[in-house]
């Protein structure tokens, strides 16, 4: 999903962010969970999925003159 999860190319890009990455695979795992415990499925296939960490952006500020 990082690397072709858009339809658009958006600016270029056809990459999702790593939030948004990890949005989706948290609706997804709390979903199944549900889904589990409601026996609806019998294991919660998202339980081994690692989602990529987020990558903290410094502050960037122009430097003073």
């Amino acid at each position: 999903m990082t690397e072709n999860g858009r339809s658009d190319s958006k600016g270029g890009k056809t990459g999702l962010s790593t939030t948004t990455v990890r949005s989706v695979h948290l609706i997804l795992r709390n979903t199944l969970e549900r889904a589990r415990k409601e026996k609806l499925i019998t294991a919660n296939p998202t339980e081994d999925c690692i989602p990529p960490k987020n990558i903290e952006k410094g502050n960037e500020y122009p430097e003073a003159r």
